[in-house]
Formats: structure tokens, sequence, C-alpha cells
């Protein structure tokens, strides 16, 4: 397991969300962005994931940048 470099987590209702900030063995780094969610039906934990490459970072911030104004 790659262990992050900066870590935040954030609550809205019955998710959670983790921003991670992660180092490939290359020395290139990467945000994945995982949410997590209680499956009712399955008693279980349900996680998703995405990771944004550090070249598609600033893209990223400007697509949501601009969507959340």
């Amino acid at each position: 397991m790659v262990e992050a470099l900066k870590s935040e987590r954030i609550k809205i209702g019955s998710r959670t969300f983790f921003f991670d900030l992660l180092e490939a063995k290359d020395g290139s780094k990467y945000v994945k962005i995982s949410e997590s969610r209680r499956d009712e039906k399955e008693d279980k934990f349900k996680r998703q994931s995405i990771m944004v490459f550090s070249e598609g970072f600033e893209d990223f911030k400007n697509a949501f940048d601009k969507i959340t104004q």
C-alpha cells in the first residue's frame, strides 16, 4: 500500500470523500479522489476512486472551478 504524502477527508451527508496526494514509483505525483458510502442493501461500505496525474492537475482544477462558480 502506498502511503499518502498529504490527505484530506470531508463528510457530506452519508458519503465521505478522501483526497490523497500520492507518489508513483517513478517519482511523479498523482491525486486519488475516493468516495465511500454505506450500501444499506448489502450492509457494507462501497468505495469508488478516480486518479488525476500531475500533468492534468491544472486542467482538472480549472474545470472544477468553472462548473462550481
